[in-house]
């Protein structure tokens, strides 16, 4: 049977190797959710409205990991507009990895927002 081998690169030297078990080629076997959260996001037979007031609960249950994120989001930003203010010459790389250590929705947001230097200047589109 087939093996699937991924190498994990950092710049242009190998970090790691990473080799999978034999691969299911006829019948793939549906991955378990890491999160309770993401079968419920991903689910098709829930409504809208009904995700939603599950995240709410989920989330009103746990005020200590929303107010870590925020405090995390909040240092982030912190540090980007510090160096903007103080116009440091690296602050368009600060501004890039902050955004990308913050996960894949603040990308996202970037590569949106870098598509309209008229709502965030040229520099940092």
């Amino acid at each position: 049977a087939p093996t699937a081998v991924a190498a994990v690169r950092s710049s242009s030297r190998v970090v790691r190797t990473i080799r999978a078990t034999p691969l299911a080629v006829a019948n793939p076997v549906p991955r378990a959710a890491a999160d309770p959260l993401e079968e419920v996001m991903v689910s098709r037979d829930m409504a809208f409205e009904s995700k939603v007031a599950l995240l709410a609960d989920h989330y009103s249950a746990r005020p200590f990991t929303v107010a870590a994120r925020l405090a995390e989001i909040a240092a982030r930003a912190g540090l980007v507009g510090a160096a903007w203010y103080l116009r440091a010459d690296d602050r368009a790389t600060r501004l890039r990895d902050a955004m990308s250590s913050l996960g894949v929705v603040f990308v996202k947001l970037s590569q949106t927002l870098a598509t309209r230097p008229d709502l965030i200047g040229d520099e940092a589109a």
